[in-house]
């Protein structure tokens, strides 16, 4: 029995200094961790205080492209109608060639 006991004693004294050792280890990787999330979201801070002003201006350009995304769309679909028209032109006059 005694020889249990003086083994729990060796086994307890090399474990829990290992287990400190760990968990010290562990807390300053997530203090490091922290310091550079920190850093990251004041970066985040800063873009976000020096775009602000832009706010504004991307909403007009949005507008403006969506317009003109507007017109594509439109000009899409007059091209596709030109071409299946002339498409029927040349089907009857057997001018149509094979795409290359």
């Amino acid at each position: 029995m005694d020889v249990l006991i003086i083994l729990s004693i060796i086994y307890a004294a090399v474990v829990v200094p290992i287990l400190a050792i760990t968990v010290s280890w562990i807390i300053l990787t997530l203090v490091s961790v922290d310091s550079a999330l920190s850093k990251i979201a004041d970066g985040f801070k800063v873009v976000d205080r020096q775009t602000a002003p832009m706010e504004g201006h991307m909403e007009a350009n949005n507008e403006g492209l969506s317009a003109i995304a507007g017109g594509f769309r439109s000009v899409e679909g007059h091209l596709v109608a030109a071409d299946a028209s002339l498409g029927k032109v040349a089907d009857r006059l057997g001018a149509r060639q094979p795409l290359p």
